[in-house]
């Protein structure tokens, strides 16, 4: 069963959406920034604190508590708890839909769409990230990014802030929804250049444009790699991890 929202957070959502799909880049201090925002860096009320979960889950989507809560309650006591009743809140008040799915909820704004889960898996590979991530590190990232003819799910730049040295890389999730076709997709990209100038192309150590190394996070790794092997005619790198 599917709770309604309000039509001013659907147009709220919308701009929020536009926000976050531009796609240049943005500098260190401006992705620290918006990252301080979401995750609740600062000392922020209630009110604030509700709106920044809005704006969550405008941008993830499909949240369920867990995810939530690491983003805005880790750091506070009882916190899962206080997740919880902030998001029955704003439910309660239409600025949040929620569907219930096998024995917990996922909360979202706009109908509800068969790929949630995709969605639901990105979130969880981007807190992966963040809880990986080095304490001399930053990530920024983009989601639904256009490279050329492709539209990864995801495009991470890892800043190093001690080095001042940047690695970038593609992030594809595959749950077996559709044959995988993502080597060859990408092979095609080097192939066609267009990437040598752009301002998301990797750099080695001489300033050389290189081509980011792609991750396909999926439920079937065997038949990725099977097909990373026979498709992956320029050598690219492929990394596979497993959806758990």
């Amino acid at each position: 069963m599917c709770s309604k929202v309000s039509k001013n957070t659907i147009k709220a959502v919308q701009s929020l959406r536009y926000k976050y799909k531009f796609q240049e880049e943005r500098s260190d201090s401006e992705a620290a920034a918006e990252m301080r925002w979401l995750s609740g860096g600062e000392k922020v009320n209630w009110k604030q604190r509700d709106n920044r979960i809005v704006a969550l889950v405008a941008k993830w989507r499909y949240m369920n508590t867990a995810q939530v809560h690491y983003y805005l309650f880790s750091q506070i006591g009882n916190g899962y708890a206080k997740a919880g009743e902030r998001l029955r809140s704003l439910t309660k008040r239409q600025k949040l839909k929620r569907t219930k799915v096998g024995r917990e909820y996922v909360y979202h704004i706009e109908n509800w769409d068969s790929k949630w889960l995709h969605w639901h898996e990105m979130c969880n590979y981007h807190i992966k990230l963040e809880k990986e991530k080095k304490t001399w590190e930053m990530l920024d990232y983009y989601l639904e990014f256009t490279a050329g003819d492709i539209r990864a799910d995801m495009f991470v730049v890892k800043n190093n802030v001690v080095a001042k040295t940047k690695s970038k890389f593609f992030v594809e999730i595959d749950r077996a929804t559709n044959p995988f076709d993502k080597v060859s997709a990408y092979n095609q990209l080097f192939e066609s250049r267009k990437w040598a100038r752009a301002w998301w192309a990797d750099l080695n150590n001489e300033g050389v444009a290189r081509f980011p190394h792609i991750v396909i996070v999926t439920v079937r790794p065997e038949a990725v790699e099977g097909c990373i092997r026979r498709e992956n005619k320029n050598n690219l790198k492929f990394i596979t991890e497993v959806i758990m």
